[in-house]
């Protein structure tokens, strides 16, 4: 049976970009996530999570943007172009946090946006919290909503960035990217660092830390650790998750908090060990770190997963790992 360190242990490999056949059962949807989260909230909460991103008339879309596909190269847009618009995108948002001189290497500003699953949440989640107010604005805080509002809302959301050239997606959703580099820039190992995290969703957390709320005695670290504190499966984010819906259920408070979920991407074929040391590969046959935001409503005691994937694409060789973990017989490949 899979223990805790089991899970830290595949979370080191995934920061250490390190090849492993997957150990571990892996689920298709987010269906897992829901079931465990319920587990461990208060018996009051429900959880919601994405199922398929919605068209404005409802019918449901396989194929339908989801946040994360942006920035979007536009068939009337070259390579070269298109990589250009997104240096100036993430200089122009590395200016207004002060880093004027652009000397972020352009190599790190087109890489920041292949793996960029968290600043994408961040930027959902504020969107969501926007049409939320405007909601409340016009029915009770308490009415429920309907089965496919964070759907039309991601839906609606990927049709606002579509509409957008590349500079402006860039600045739509790269904002919390921004604010990490300039982190690890300015107080950390430098540009290259993948780290810093905790800067990112320091206007969610840090005012939890005030005396009376539910982090006001956690110190949520940095780095790594940062990550771990909210990596769904660990005592640590159990306990954090829990003492936050409790608070929010109790006060009819709004929180929004990072929660780190591990997935698998899996090869086309069987690999063995010696092809992990002897072929570079692409980002696959290993573990990897996805992040979703979740929006925790006290006042409807409810709980939103806001994925920028929406839900994973029919053939995407990509899942999430089965929690409580669950042992299977080693493998690199997918054969659903």
């Amino acid at each position: 049976m899979p223990v805790e360190k089991d899970l830290v242990a595949a979370h080191y490999n995934t920061l250490n970009n390190v090849r492993s056949k997957c150990f571990f059962m892996t689920e298709r949807n987010h269906r897992n996530m829901a079931d465990f989260l319920e587990g461990i909230l208060p018996a009051c909460m429900s959880v919601r999570v994405p199922t398929t991103i919605a068209t404005p008339g409802g019918t449901a879309a396989c194929s339908a943007l989801a946040a994360s596909q942006f920035p979007l190269l536009k068939d009337s847009k070259n390579q070269d172009v298109y990589n250009r618009d997104i240096v100036l995108g993430m200089q122009s948002l590395l200016a207004e946090l002060g880093d004027r001189d652009n000397d972020c290497p352009s190599e790190i500003l087109l890489l920041s946006v292949d793996a960029h699953c968290e600043t994408v949440a961040l930027s959902l989640a504020d969107h969501v919290l926007e049409i939320l107010a405007n909601e409340s604005k016009k029915t009770k805080q308490t009415t429920t909503l309907p089965r496919t509002f964070f759907e039309k809302v991601h839906r609606a959301f990927a049709f606002e960035l579509a509409s957008l050239d590349t500079v402006s997606q860039v600045k739509a959703i790269m904002k919390y990217e921004a604010k990490r580099l300039h982190e690890a820039n300015s107080n950390g190992t430098g540009w290259t660092s993948s780290l810093h995290q905790e800067a990112m969703w320091a206007q969610h957390c840090d005012p939890l830390k005030q005396p009376g709320f539910p982090l006001c005695d956690r110190d949520l670290d940095c780095g790594k650790d940062f990550q771990q504190n909210f990596l769904l499966g660990t005592r640590k984010c159990s306990s954090i998750l829990t003492k936050c819906a409790k608070f929010s259920s109790d006060h009819s408070k709004l929180f929004v908090l990072p929660c780190y979920v591990l997935m698998y991407v899996f090869h086309s074929e069987d690999l063995d060990e010696t092809h992990f040391n002897s072929n570079p590969l692409e980002h696959s046959a290993c573990y990897s770190c996805h992040c979703v935001a979740l929006l925790i409503d006290g006042t409807r005691n409810s709980v939103y997963v806001i994925d920028g994937n929406g839900s994973i694409v029919p053939g995407l060789c990509a899942e999430f790992l089965t929690l409580p973990l669950k042992f299977q017989t080693p493998t690199t490949s997918w054969s659903r």
